[in-house]
């Protein structure tokens, strides 16, 4: 979470998300992942202030390679993702045989 900054993702937020993908798809009691934001936005994108900094950025290439390629791979690995359909800002990965927990 790093709403003050409308949740924008950075290097470390991307790195950090692949280890919880890592350790989701690691445990088979894991049906469906559920990923929100605290504050207004659920997630503003890039990290702008990570790619013009000269200091902080490493590269347009390396943001793909390192941060969201793995990223795609991992969610389209677990069958398939959708958009909630209420509405409320965030998505839903699951595999294709999830059910919702009640």
């Amino acid at each position: 979470n790093r709403p003050e900054v409308f949740n924008s993702f950075n290097r470390e937020m991307a790195l950090s998300f692949q280890e919880h993908l890592d350790d989701c798809a690691g445990d088979d009691d894991v049906r469906a992942i559920v990923i929100s934001g605290k504050g207004k936005a659920f997630c503003a994108g890039q990290d702008l202030q990570e790619v013009s900094n000269p200091d902080l950025n490493p590269g347009f290439k390396k943001i793909l390679e390192e941060h969201y390629n793995p990223i795609v791979k991992k969610i389209i690995a677990a069958g398939f993702f959708r958009k909630d359909p209420g509405g409320g800002g965030r998505w839903t990965f699951g595999s294709p045989g999830a059910r919702a927990a009640g």
